[in-house]
């Protein structure tokens, strides 16, 4: 016996989804987040086994109050092409074009930024760097930023003044402090002041931070976070 020989109402898994976001934003985000990280670990075993890239997505539609999670793969190596069954299944997406995102990161440490920088390049992303607030400001204003790295020291305007700023210009912008405080407590009740995402104390360990700054400088991941700038926002340290 099939589904279709029965007499049910089925729904699919966005219309599941559009019915917990209907019974409250704390079992809609709980069922959506669930959702997201399932589907995620499928995703990202799906790309070893295809020798790709990949993340899963929320995609909240605030026209037509929609939400839907999507898989999206891309490629590891900027000539890589693109297996035959991702194709046959999303022919009209977008492949070679997909770019990983650009990230600016301040910190008055010059050993900081070029540690990083050789980290997250090597990851394939784009690397801004500054030693101020002030030149960082300088940077947003002449490129486009999906995501800001800071430290929180820094001479001048603080990071958290950056990041506050840089937000009001660019609404939904995933921010990442990092700091040398030993006082976590008093830098998580900041990153929650000042509606940050994530904060991670030095010296950093960039091998564990590169998985979620990919993620987060994924210019769609970006675009939807600037669309719903309250949405999905994680205040969270890593050591």
């Amino acid at each position: 016996m099939t589904l279709s020989t029965l007499r049910m109402k089925q729904l699919s898994i966005d219309q599941l989804l559009h019915y917990a976001q209907t019974q409250g934003d704390s079992v809609g985000d709980t069922f959506a987040s669930e959702l997201l990280q399932l589907v995620n670990t499928y995703a990202r075993e799906i790309a070893h086994q295809l020798n790709v890239e990949a993340i899963a997505l929320k995609d909240d539609d605030g026209v037509q109050d929609k939400v839907s999670v999507h898989a999206c793969f891309y490629p590891s190596f900027p000539t890589q092409s693109c297996p035959g069954i991702l194709h046959s299944y999303d022919p009209e997406g977008q492949w070679h074009q997909h770019r990983h995102g650009t990230v600016l990161l301040c910190d008055d440490d010059t050993n900081v930024g070029l540690i990083g920088t050789a980290a997250l390049e090597r990851a394939g992303l784009t690397v801004l760097t500054s030693t101020s607030a002030e030149a960082a400001l300088t940077l947003m204003a002449a490129h486009d930023i999906d995501l800001l790295i800071t430290d929180i020291q820094l001479p001048g305007l603080s990071g958290h003044e950056l990041a506050e700023i840089a937000r009001t210009r660019q609404p939904g912008l995933a921010v990442i402090t990092i700091s040398g405080e030993v006082d976590d407590a008093l830098c998580l009740e900041k990153v929650e002041e000042h509606g940050l995402l994530f904060h991670a104390t030095k010296p950093a360990n960039w091998a564990r931070l590169v998985p979620l700054i990919r993620r987060l400088a994924t210019p769609r991941a970006a675009q939807t976070a600037q669309s719903h700038p309250n949405s999905g926002a994680h205040r969270k340290s890593f050591p």
